[in-house]
């Protein structure tokens, strides 16, 4: 029986079904081999249908050693993404975040922007269940970036339980107005994590992801 135009893939399966599949492009080419193997010799393959199959076969094998000439590019740019990663631990660094654990993690700070100048501010410090636990004046402050220090402790002025609690800065602009405010925390990297093909900075029991790094200050 002629196969004719293109590979007839079942066909020469069947001709090879003792055969290992293998890479694509040694996949077709055993595939082309057993199409002229089983081809009729009294009517044989077409010509231009022949050579349109050999074209097809530089094709696939262009694509295939562009494809792994890709692969090479990425695992080498991964490892030079690595290693320029790695150059950051040791270094502090402020992270848009409003969150703190108690215990108190060492080397951690916290602050906040405001996008302009407040005549009044005030932090306020919530517990896990969203309940206000402590409220500090803050005074005026220019627009920008300011810290403030929480020593743990609650309104009555009693050591707060271990758990997590939420920060708030509430300041009022020079005509009364509300000020949007960013939440920040300073903290030195101790570590990254590289688990599933992702990085995660460790800043004691936090951990951040690139994106969420404002500045690297030391």
């Amino acid at each position: 029986m002629r196969i004719e135009g293109q590979l007839d893939i079942g066909a020469a399966r069947a001709a090879e079904s003792g055969s290992a599949r293998g890479a694509p492009k040694d996949e077709f080419l055993r595939l082309l081999v057993a199409q002229l193997r089983h081809q009729n010799p009294l009517e044989p393959q077409d010509g231009a249908a022949f050579v349109a199959q050999l074209a097809q076969f530089a094709s696939l094998e262009q694509m295939t050693e562009t494809n792994g000439r890709l692969a090479s590019l990425e695992a080498g740019q991964s490892s030079q993404l690595r290693a320029g990663f790695s150059d950051l631990v040791g270094k502090r660094v402020t992270v848009a975040g409003d969150r703190v654990k108690l215990p108190f993690v060492d080397g951690l700070s916290h602050g906040f922007e405001l996008d302009g100048p407040a005549k009044s501010s005030e932090l306020v410090v919530y517990d896990e269940s969203g309940n206000e636990v402590r409220r500090m004046e803050l005074g005026p402050k220019a627009k920008g970036r300011h810290t403030f220090a929480w020593d743990g402790l609650g309104a009555e002025g009693q050591a707060l339980p271990p758990g997590e609690y939420r920060f708030e800065v509430q300041a009022k602009g020079t005509g009364g107005e509300s000020l949007r405010s960013t939440m920040l925390f300073h903290a030195v990297i101790d570590g990254i994590d590289f688990t599933g093909g992702s990085v995660r900075f460790r800043m004691g029991e936090r951990t951040m992801s690139p994106s969420d790094i404002l500045s690297i200050d030391s």
